[in-house]
């Protein structure tokens, strides 16, 4: 009897130790695949060790550890948010590792959600596990990502042969096709060799299924009504100590070429100036228009709620002027960064935050019509969020303008932030523009494509000139059209899936 013991404890210590290694083999895979990484195309198989892992324990046990798991990985993508956080709201480092702590750990609650579903349904021994298990993570992650909308299957930007299924089903059908290849990876590990050929054939449809389409859609010539706009935009790589004449002073270096450009966009930036609080501010601006005769895309650094003062906190703006000194539009940032633009229970926690800003969300899109070409207004973090592009595809945009400052987030930041933007222009079929004051800068095509003649290194001081194709679209994608019941299908098809999967549990108990 001791020896069987001591045999049982060596197998469970080297069962432990085995899957210890593969978590931290899976979390060591996120890290090197990262965006901005030298081996991107490993987060492909990112995930299934840490599926083996969890495989065949009880429920709370997978959960409790595949929720550490991604807390842990997430934690690692987003190091950068803590000195953000401490240089930007002057909190210290205890609070803001704490926040960004927290942030993670709703981040991770998908992962720790689906791994208790899987071992309870006991889903990798169900027939239907390559969808049963993907279906969860799809969902749950869809369902927690209202901070931040993301996936592991966003590090694969800069391949946009593997993105053009968003243009179907958004970021959800990407989530729900990357964790079919990465069940389907574990799955040839955990089932019996006898086994093995139903994941392997599932992994091959699925390549092939991702690959022809994505090369379709790449190759595919378009042949609705096209028109080429001309636009500038400035990278100034501006910090608190500049100021408005410092933007002055290279808006007007575009106008010494061959060819200005008809619109000049800034980026938002961290130097106060005001277009509607300032007159002499905007005489500056309407100046600058007329004499470049250029319209101006414009992020100001503050505007009054109520005209007059701060007492009732900012809009983040952006106005569109006109080569005649007009304001034609302006628009209000609708989705607010939290602990960055505003304080979540500020009562409570404003004395940890001195320097967080007391900027108010707008409420609705706002198109910028410049010469009919319809321009959609996202600014900086709010590109991220799908469904704020919505609202100007019913008012017919052409093209996407995301002006952001990034400056505060390290590179490691603002290379998460294009990779997140990115999916936008294939979801829609629309060009996009990001204009950065610290770069990324540069023009996505409508099938997701970085056009590197625009794009303008991290960092640096630079300015672009440059032709968009606008394309008049024929009609808007499926995924505009029917996103919203494809949530609701999903949902109902998980929830339909569990109860027939608990009946086949129960008969056969």
């Amino acid at each position: 009897m001791p020896v069987n013991n001591n045999e049982s404890s060596i197998a469970k210590n080297e069962s432990l130790l085995i899957r210890v290694l593969l978590l931290s083999f899976s979390i060591l895979l996120i890290a090197v695949s990262y965006p901005g990484s030298s081996l991107p195309l490993l987060v492909i198989i990112a995930v299934a060790p840490a599926l083996v892992a969890v495989a065949n324990l009880r429920p709370m046990f997978s959960a409790i550890i595949l929720g550490f798991w991604a807390w842990v990985w997430w934690l690692i993508a987003l190091w950068w948010g803590i000195p953000s956080l401490v240089n930007f709201t002057e909190s210290s480092l205890l609070v803001s590792t704490l926040v960004i702590g927290l942030i993670c750990f709703s981040l991770a609650l998908p992962y720790a959600l689906s791994a208790f579903i899987i071992s309870y349904f006991k889903l990798w021994q169900s027939s239907l596990a390559f969808i049963h298990i993907p279906l969860c993570f799809t969902v749950f992650i869809t369902a927690f990502s209202s901070i931040l909308p993301a996936a592991p299957v966003n590090a694969l930007f800069e391949y946009p042969v593997l993105l053009q299924w968003a243009d179907v089903g958004g970021l959800p059908l990407l989530t729900f096709f990357y964790f079919i290849a990465n069940t389907a990876i574990a799955s040839i590990f955990i089932n019996k060799k006898n086994k093995r050929v139903k994941p392997i054939l599932v992994l091959l449809i699925l390549i092939v299924t991702v690959l022809s389409y994505g090369y379709f859609r790449l190759t595919e010539q378009d042949t609705s009504a096209t028109k080429l706009v001309r636009i500038g935009y400035l990278q100034p790589a501006l910090s608190v100590n500049n100021n408005l004449s410092d933007l002055i002073a290279q808006t007007n270096q575009l106008n010494q070429l061959q060819q200005p450009p008809e619109l000049i966009i800034w980026p938002e930036v961290p130097i106060d100036f005001s277009w509607q609080n300032n007159e002499y501010e905007r005489y500056r601006i309407k100046s600058l228009a007329k004499k470049l005769n250029t319209h101006l895309f414009i992020l100001p650094g503050y505007r009054y709620v109520n005209n007059e003062n701060a007492l009732s906190g900012h809009f983040n703006s952006a106005n569109l002027i006109s080569d005649k000194g007009e304001n034609l539009a302006e628009y209000h940032k609708q989705i607010l960064v939290p602990f960055f633009e505003y304080l979540p229970f500020s009562e409570q926690f404003k004395s940890y935050f001195p320097n967080v800003r007391n900027y108010v969300a707008g409420t609705k899109a706002v198109p910028f019509d410049f010469k009919g070409t319809i321009l959609a207004p996202l600014i900086c973090y709010e590109a991220l969020f799908s469904s704020k592009v919505r609202p100007y595809v019913e008012e017919k945009a052409d093209i996407i303008i995301n002006p952001g400052n990034d400056g505060w987030f390290s590179t490691a930041g603002a290379l998460s932030h294009l990779s997140l933007t990115l999916l936008r222009s294939i979801e829609y079929r629309m060009p996009l523009i990001r204009v950065n004051n610290s770069g990324v800068s540069t023009v996505i095509d409508q099938k997701g494509n970085i056009l590197f003649d625009t794009l303008s290194p991290l960092g640096e001081k630079t300015e672009k000139v440059f032709e968009v194709k606008v394309t008049k679209q024929k009609s808007p994608t499926f995924y505009y059209r029917f996103s919203n019941i494809l949530t609701v299908f999903a949902v109902l098809l998980l929830l339909i899936l569990l109860v027939l999967r608990q009946r086949d549990l129960s008969a056969n108990a």
